[in-house]
């Protein structure tokens, strides 16, 4: 049930002021591999994909050179079954690489904030009551969140017996800040698991943008 709040006859003028804050958190969901779990994912599925369709012949130490010169019913090899050398340092273990968590530069601790001041009262024939509002959600994805502008205006007089006058106005005014977080092809939340770990990051105007290394 949807209330109006209103002043009260013979009441002195009261100030009021609430306010809370918050934080949000995305739950604990899918946790990813960094890029020395999935360069040796990665060299691994090459690998298998290259020996497995010729075992006798294949090895996983043959180098490039001798891959591309493998043939099956006239053909090259797939270009997915070479080996990758940018991953040789991740392979040996290198320190100070990148090794980015896409999820952590996807999601945040989001703040959530509100702010009602209202002013209120009455006298025998006149009761009022007014109040500005304010919502400030950041979102847990980077790049989105809501404020909402609100005020209220409820003023009620008998003006005489027979005659009463009354106004009560709610305008809220609203801005949303949202990203596509559906889309695999191009939606932001759809390509952080697809996104190697080993590729840096720009995040600037919920744009997410990939440079490789």
């Amino acid at each position: 049930m949807i209330t109006t709040k209103s002043g009260t006859q013979n009441q002195k003028t009261t100030v009021t002021l609430e306010t809370y804050g918050g934080v949000q958190q995305q739950s604990s969901g899918v946790e990813l591999i960094d890029g020395y779990e999935f360069a040796q994912y990665l060299t691994e599925a090459r690998n298998w994909g290259y020996v497995s369709k010729d075992p006798t012949n294949r090895s996983e130490t043959d180098p490039n050179s001798v891959r591309v010169t493998k043939l099956i019913e006239g053909k090259q090899i797939d270009g997915r079954e070479l080996f990758l050398p940018e991953l040789t340092p991740y392979l040996n273990g290198e320190s100070g690489l990148v090794n980015t968590n896409w999820k952590d530069q996807g999601f945040r601790n989001a703040a959530v904030s509100n702010y009602a001041l209202s002013v209120s009262g009455g006298n025998e024939k006149t009761t009022y009551y007014t109040s500005l509002g304010y919502y400030d959600q950041e979102g847990v994805v980077v790049g989105t969140d809501f404020k909402r502008y609100s005020g209220s205006v409820n003023l009620q007089s008998q003006i005489s017996k027979k005659v009463k006058f009354g106004i009560n106005l709610k305008p809220t005014y609203s801005i949303e800040n949202s990203v596509d977080q559906g889309s695999r092809s191009n939606g932001v939340l759809g390509l952080l698991p697809l996104s190697f770990p080993f590729m840096k990051h720009i995040m600037q105007m919920a744009v997410l943008i990939l440079v490789t290394n």
